[in-house]
């Protein structure tokens, strides 16, 4: 009984040991994986934030130019003259006009 007992015993260890490179190799994959993770966010965010750095220029100049196109149009109101986008009831007058002919 003692040198089958020890024999279970090697054969236990041999095992434990496979088992422990096994887990030690899977935990390195997983640190690896998780670092891989958390570089190919930085970069992601980086590009993103990289890319609105170069753009904001372009994009304040077409808010400038939007902003005075808006001006312009809301001039047009306030001066008396014609709109050049119609309202509600301008469409509407213009709607009656056509059913009555």
């Amino acid at each position: 009984m003692d040198s089958e007992l020890k024999k279970m015993l090697e054969e236990d260890l041999a095992l434990n040991k496979e088992n422990n490179t096994i887990l030690k190799g899977i935990r390195s994959a997983q640190r690896r994986a998780q670092i891989m993770k958390i570089v190919y966010w930085i970069i992601i965010l980086g590009i993103t934030f990289g890319a609105y750095y170069f753009i904001q220029p372009y994009i304040e100049s077409l808010m400038g130019y939007y902003g005075s196109l808006a001006g312009l149009a809301g001039e047009g109101d306030k001066a008396g003259g014609a709109s050049t986008i119609p309202n509600l009831t301008q469409i509407q007058d213009l709607l009656k006009q056509y059913q009555g002919q």
